[in-house]
């Protein structure tokens, strides 16, 4: 392209007036650059695009389980604690009742395997109760893959008060593929009965064979004996279209009498402190002065 500077005799000695040669050819090629321009950001997109579309085909699948009620962005977020199996491997709990004991917030077992618990375990020492946060039992929510888990047909006494609970050891141990734990109140989503938190045990499924498991223990000096066995069974059927699976454990445990410890056969304890400054304290005979048995 070529310019052509003149002065113009009837204007200021200042100004310039510049004359353009090859207009068309200037335009011409500002067209071809714009069209060239949008193709390439056409295509970008386009690449852009199908890279999203590769990204999102590689996620994972994405389960959620509980309900979702907007609310404030304050209350959106709750603490949980999930187990995963090599967890659940890591911890070897046989009974619900251990792997409840394994949770820093679980709160006491008040529904348990000791004879002398009274109430619905004195007939029943297989049920264990659910008290997360140590806030009292019956204000635990269970759940089995999401739905409300049946309570136990009984009820005990804590504090004057007849409470309620589910029974963890009703779930095999051998069946839990993932333990998930809510650990603060969700009255507001599920009721009044998850006060306490909420406990959601996710089930193995798509199982393939048969796994059988036992385990035997025993104390030295006592009948005491602990004798576990599970059973973990699955198969698929229609082309795997449908898979079935079967859980199943049983558990046995041999009583021990006070009579069997030497430190436990007599409340009188004055016998241990023999050449002690303790010796003859009778604070340690606490044998009670009340007997079935007269005195003559």
């Amino acid at each position: 392209m070529s310019t052509k500077m003149t002065y113009d005799k009837n204007s200021s000695p200042n100004a310039i007036a510049t004359k353009s040669m090859g207009s068309d050819w200037v335009l011409t090629l500002g067209i071809v650059f714009a069209v060239t321009f949008n193709s390439a950001n056409l295509y970008a997109q386009e690449v852009t695009t199908k890279e999203e579309k590769s990204k999102e085909a590689e996620v994972e699948k994405i389960q959620v389980i509980g309900t979702h009620i907007m609310g404030s962005e304050m209350t959106a977020m709750l603490p949980v604690t999930v187990l995963t199996k090599e967890d659940l491997d890591t911890i070897g709990a046989v009974e619900g009742e251990e792997l409840l004991r394994s949770l820093p917030q679980a709160g006491s077992v008040n529904f348990n395997s000791n004879n002398s618990a009274g109430g619905v375990n004195k007939a029943r020492g297989d049920v264990a109760s659910v008290n997360l946060r140590g806030i009292g039992t019956g204000n635990t929510l269970m759940l089995i893959n999401g739905r409300r888990m049946v309570l136990h047909p009984g009820f005990h006494n804590e504090g004057g008060v007849p409470v309620v609970s589910p029974n963890m050891n009703s779930i095999p141990t051998n069946a839990i593929q993932r333990l998930e734990v809510l650990r603060d109140g969700a009255s507001s989503l599920y009721g009044a009965d998850a006060v306490a938190g909420v406990i959601n045990n996710v089930l193995k499924n798509k199982l393939e064979g048969t796994t059988i498991q036992t385990r035997y223990g025993e104390a030295e000096r006592s009948k005491r004996y602990d004798f576990t066995a599970s059973l973990r069974s699955g198969f698929s059927l229609n082309n795997a279209a449908t898979s079935v699976s079967i859980f199943g454990d049983y558990s046995r445990r041999g009583a021990v009498e006070s009579t069997e410890y030497e430190q436990s056969r007599s409340g009188n304890y004055l016998r241990f402190l023999e050449g002690t400054a303790w010796e003859g304290n009778t604070a340690f005979d606490n044998r009670s002065s009340s007997t079935a048995w007269g005195g003559f």
